[in-house]
């Protein structure tokens, strides 16, 4: 088994083509026919996504109806499922699909299909929130229009229904321009974009996934990972100010600054049968060997923690700091 943890390798080939590669996810819903099921059932075996984070290859034994389907994948070129995505756009069904950036190409994302026309790209903050930049709202004209603009990135993913009716009214006929619009816009690069913002998108994971079953001393190193991979929603993240002035060219550059450390920290990986919390480590970015610590504390940030192992009152906060600190 292996974390989620965001990854992002570059110069990987692919059909002869040098593309990077990141983590992401898609949540599909929509009424799902018997015979469109094994269609989206080859596309999911040909990109190998999990249901679960830590999970296996998806076999569609996860699939429960009354409920989105989620699914999970390391190294996706470019960010987008380029067999599963196309599919469901000529059918019509709704999906969120959100990757990870890859430092310096382009910024965490989230793409939303609401089952008709085409999809929208949201750029994303670090817990997942789309945003707009200063173009975007010039271009938008008004604050209605900004904040209709942001509702739909938070547009909620129906369940699954599954049919086995021929010509069910519910579905539509397969959009075949549209399919061949979005296979050729899977396959093409993916475009640089007019700002590349230093965050790293927040991939939800379930804490029935993180804790179910497991013994204690499990269950605080998986939610110190959920910390460190940018999974935990309540999480703080705090990077001293004398590790970004050794490794910021300037103040203004210190928030751009935080993007490499964050990416290193993610990658950060515990030898094979570590017993530890998982609460510590070194990396090194830049040349520079530069520390991480999570401390579990309460609510309000004030005290230690009461119980560590629920998340629920335990708030993680994860310092980042350089020797000069220590």
């Amino acid at each position: 088994m292996r974390s989620f943890a965001p990854m992002s390798l570059k110069n990987c080939a692919e059909g002869g083509n040098m593309v990077d590669r990141v983590s992401a996810s898609i949540t599909i819903g929509g009424t799902i026919s018997f015979s469109l099921w094994q269609a989206l059932s080859a596309a999911i075996a040909s990109e190998a996504p999990s249901a679960d984070l830590d999970g296996e290859p998806f076999t569609g034994g996860g699939l429960i109806e009354g409920q989105p389907l989620c699914l999970y994948a390391h190294e996706v070129a470019n960010g987008t499922f380029k067999e599963l995505e196309p599919i469901c756009q000529a059918h019509g069904l709704p999906f969120v699909r959100s990757s990870y950036g890859s430092t310096g190409q382009w910024g965490p994302e989230k793409v939303v299909f609401t089952g008709t026309g085409d999809p929208t790209i949201f750029p994303c903050s670090e817990d997942g929130t789309a945003y707009v930049d200063r173009a975007k709202v010039a271009a938008l004209g008004s604050l209605a229009a900004v904040n209709a603009y942001l509702g739909e990135a938070d547009f909620p993913v129906p369940p699954i229904v599954i049919t086995n009716k021929v010509g069910d009214p519910r579905r539509r006929a397969p959009d075949h321009a549209q399919l061949d619009r979005a296979l050729q816009r899977c396959r093409a690069p993916s475009p640089a974009p007019p700002t590349y913002r230093p965050t790293q998108w927040r991939i939800s994971m379930s804490l029935a996934n993180a804790t179910a079953g497991r013994p204690e001393r499990e269950i605080i190193p998986r939610l110190n990972d959920r910390c460190r991979h940018g999974l935990d929603r309540t999480k703080r993240i705090v990077v001293t100010r004398p590790c970004l002035g050794t490794l910021a060219e300037n103040t203004m550059s210190e928030l751009v600054a935080q993007a490499p450390i964050l990416a290193e920290v993610r990658k950060f990986t515990y030898p094979e049968g570590d017993k530890s919390q998982r609460d510590r480590g070194q990396i090194e970015c830049k040349g520079t060997t530069v520390y991480f610590q999570i401390d579990a504390y309460d609510a309000d940030l004030k005290w230690v923690s009461p119980d560590t192992t629920n998340a629920s009152v335990a708030r993680r906060v994860m310092t980042i700091t350089v020797r000069e600190d220590l």
